[in-house]
C-alpha cells in the first residue's frame, strides 16, 4: 500500500493526475485511510472534478473527525464551487470537533476567520489604513492635544502616524497634565513639531527651565502659557527675551514670577507683544493688603504699539487704576482689555484721570474694579462689549454712575453685561445705560425716574445722540432680594427693539408674570437665562412661545419641577437645568 501511495504522489507531482487516482484507488481499495482519501481529492480537485473532490472530503471527514484534514479540503472546495457559507459552517463544524492543539487546528481557525471576512467583512475599520492621509490627518485635527496623545496609545500603527504628523503639533497643550510631564516627551513634541510648533502650555513639568530653553532654541514659539509651573526668575527672563518670535505671553495664579523679573519681562517683549494674560500669583495673599497697594504688582511702563488683548486679574486697587490711567499712552492700540480686582481692600487714594475715551480701538471693556468717588472714568465711543462689575468700597454706584455723559454716548455698543450688588443700583445704572425716556427731556421725566435722576446729571444733549441696538444683555444682580423694581421696565426702549440673547439672573423677583411681559416686548429672543429666579412651569410654557427660542437656562430656579424641563426639551428647546446642593436638598420622588 506504502509503494502505491508513493507511486500517486510522485504523479501527482509530475501533472499525471489520471493515473494518480488509479494508484490512490487500487491503495484505497487495500486500506483506506484519510490521507489516501485527501490525496485523491487533491487530484479530482487539480482535475475540475469539483463534485467528485468534495465526496473524498465528506467521506475523510467520516474516516476522522478529529482529523482537521477533511475540513479543510472539504471549506476549500466549496469556496471553489462558490459556496463560502457553506464552508464557513464546515470550518465551524471543524473547530468543535477537532482537538485544540496542533498545526492543523490553528490552520483551521485562520482559514475559518478569512471565510468569516469574505461573507460579513467587519463594520468597524481602522480610518488610518482606509482613508487618505490628508483626511486622516484632518479628522485628528479636530481632536484636542490631549485626545490625540490617547489616540496615540490605541496601536502601533496609529502612534507611528500621529508622532509623524506636524500638524498635529502645532500646540503643545499640557493644561490637562495629570502627572510630572517627561521630558522625553517634551523633547518627541519638540522633533516633530519644528517650526510648526507655535504654541504651548506648560505645565506640571520636571525641568522648566530646559523645556523652555529647547521650545525657544527649536521652535518659533508665538504664544507661551504658564499654568503650574512654580516659581520662576532670572532664567525665565532669558529665555522670554530670546524668543524672538513671541506675541501672547499667559501665566496662571499657579506660575509665581517676582515684580521685577515680571516687568523685564513685559518690556523684552513690548516691540512684538500682541496679547498679555496675568493673573497675580497666591503668594500676595499673605502680604498685608495695607503693604500691599504700596507696590504697583504689575509694573508695565513700556509703550506697546502692538498690543491688543490685556487681561489683569487678582491686581490691586492702585495697581487697577493706574493700569486704567495710562491704557491710552501704553497701549494705543488696544481692542480688549479686561481688569479684575480680586483683593478687598480699604485704602485712602486721591482720584484720578482715567481717559479711557482716548483709545480709539477699543472694542470691548470688562471692569471688575473699585472706583471711587473722585475716580474720573470716560469710555470711548467705539466699545462694543462693556461688562461692569463694581467690588469694593461698600460697593458704592455713584464712580459707574458718574459716568452717564459717557456711557450714553455708546453708538457701537452691541453686548452689555452689569453685575451689581441689589436692584437700586442696577435698576439706576440701566436707566443711564437704556434710556427708557429717551425722546422726553430732563425736566419732564415722570416721578418714577426721579429717584433715578437724583444720582445723574446727565449733559441735555446725552439723549439726542444716535444709539445701536443692543444683541445681548446681561444683568446679573449679585444678591437674592425679595424687593425692588423689575427689569421689564427697561425692555420696551428703543436700544433693544432686535435684542436676542437676555439674561436676568440672581433675581428673586422674576417670576411667571415677568416671563410674560418678556415674551410680549422681546418676540425676537434666541436665548434666554433666567437663573435663580422664581419662575415655575407655567413661566416656562410662556417662554417657549418665543418663535425663535433656542436655549433657556434655568439653573437653580427652585420652584421649577423637571416635567416642566422635560415638556420644554420636548418642544425642541436646549434646557440647561442644575441646581446646587444647597438650594437643591434632597431629590423628590414623585409616585
Amino acid at each position: 500500500m506504502n509503494s502505491l501511495q508513493d507511486q500517486g504522489r510522485a504523479l501527482y507531482k509530475r501533472g499525471d493526475y489520471a493515473k494518480a487516482i488509479e494508484c490512490f484507488d487500487r491503495a484505497i481499495g487495500r486500506a483506506e485511510s484519510v490521507q489516501l482519501v485527501d490525496n485523491r481529492a487533491a487530484c479530482h480537485e487539480k482535475l475540475k472534478d469539483l463534485p467528485a473532490a468534495l465526496k473524498d472530503a465528506k467521506k475523510a471527514i467520516g474516516l476522522g473527525r478529529e482529523d482537521p484534514t477533511g475540513y479543510l479540503r472539504a471549506g476549500k472546495v466549496l469556496t471553489k464551487m462558490d459556496k463560502p457559507a457553506i464552508a464557513l459552517d464546515i470550518y465551524s463544524h471543524g473547530l468543535r470537533s477537532v482537538r485544540h492543539v496542533g498545526q492543523g487546528y490553528e490552520l483551521l481557525k485562520k482559514v475559518h476567520k478569512e471565510t468569516l471576512d469574505i461573507i460579513s467583512p467587519p463594520k468597524s475599520v481602522d480610518p488610518l489604513t482606509m482613508l487618505p492621509r490628508e483626511l486622516a490627518e484632518t479628522i485628528l485635527e479636530h481632536l484636542s492635544f490631549r485626545e490625540r496623545v490617547n489616540a496615540s496609545r490605541v496601536s502601533k500603527g496609529w502612534a507611528a502616524f500621529i508622532r509623524s504628523t506636524p500638524n498635529l503639533w502645532t500646540h503643545l497643550d499640557l493644561s490637562h497634565a495629570h502627572r510630572k510631564v517627561p521630558a522625553k516627551f517634551i523633547s518627541r513634541a519638540i522633533n516633530v513639531g519644528r517650526s510648526r510648533l507655535r504654541k504651548a502650555s506648560l505645565n506640571r513639568l520636571w525641568d522648566f527651565d530646559k523645556t523652555l530653553v529647547a521650545l525657544v532654541k527649536q521652535c518659533q514659539l508665538e504664544e507661551l502659557v504658564l499654568l503650574q509651573c512654580g516659581l520662576q526668575g532670572t532664567n525665565l527672563v532669558r529665555s522670554i527675551h530670546s524668543a524672538k518670535h513671541l506675541k501672547s505671553f499667559n501665566f496662571g495664579r499657579d506660575t509665581q514670577i517676582p515684580d521685577e523679573d515680571l516687568a523685564a519681562i513685559l518690556k523684552a517683549i513690548s516691540d512684538r507683544v500682541e496679547a498679555i494674560s496675568v493673573t497675580v500669583g497666591d503668594q500676595y495673599k499673605c502680604i498685608p493688603a495695607s503693604a500691599l497697594t504700596q507696590r504697583s504688582v504689575v509694573r508695565f511702563d513700556s509703550v506697546c504699539e502692538k498690543l491688543t488683548s490685556l487681561t489683569c486679574t487678582w491686581v490691586s486697587t492702585r495697581c487697577a487704576t493706574t493700569l486704567l490711567a495710562t491704557a491710552s499712552i501704553l497701549y494705543p492700540n488696544i481692542k480688549f482689555l479686561a481688569i479684575h480686582q480680586r483683593l478687598n481692600e480699604t485704602v485712602s487714594r486721591p482720584g484720578r484721570q482715567i481717559p479711557l475715551a482716548e483709545c480709539k480701538q477699543l472694542l470691548q471693556l470688562d471692569l471688575e474694579v473699585d472706583l471711587f468717588n473722585e475716580d474720573r472714568l470716560t469710555l470711548p465711543p467705539s466699545l462694543v462689549r462693556l461688562r461692569l462689575a463694581p467690588i469694593g468700597s461698600g460697593h458704592r454706584p455713584e464712580p459707574f454712575l458718574s459716568l452717564a455723559s459717557s456711557i450714553t454716548a455708546l453708538p457701537c455698543l452691541q453686548e452689555l453685561s452689569i453685575v451689581g450688588w441689589g436692584h437700586a443700583w442696577v435698576h439706576t445704572l440701566c436707566y443711564v445705560l437704556l434710556r427708557r425716556h429717551e425722546n422726553d427731556p430732563p425736566n419732564t421725566r415722570n416721578q418714577e425716574s426721579a429717584t433715578d435722576d437724583s444720582l445723574l446729571d446727565l449733559p441735555s444733549n446725552a439723549l439726542a445722540e444716535p444709539q445701536s441696538k443692543l444683541r445681548r444683555l446681561a444683568v446679573d444682580y449679585g444678591i437674592h432680594e425679595q424687593n425692588g423694581k423689575s427689569l421689564c421696565a427697561f425692555l420696551d426702549v428703543e436700544r433693544l427693539r432686535e435684542l436676542e440673547h437676555l439674561a436676568w439672573t440672581s433675581a428673586a423677583l422674576c417670576d411667571d408674570d415677568e416671563v410674560s411681559d418678556i415674551v410680549k416686548k422681546q418676540p425676537k429672543l434666541r436665548t434666554l437665562d433666567l437663573t435663580g429666579s422664581s419662575v415655575t412651569g407655567v413661566g416656562v410654557k410662556e417662554a417657549a412661545k418665543l418663535q425663535n427660542l433656542e436655549e433657556l437656562v434655568l439653573d437653580d430656579c427652585r420652584f421649577l419641577g423637571e416635567d416642566a424641563v422635560e415638556w420644554a426639551r420636548a418642544q425642541g428647546l436646549r434646557v440647561r437645568h442644575k441646581m446646587k446642593k444647597e438650594i437643591s436638598g434632597a431629590k423628590k420622588v414623585r409616585y
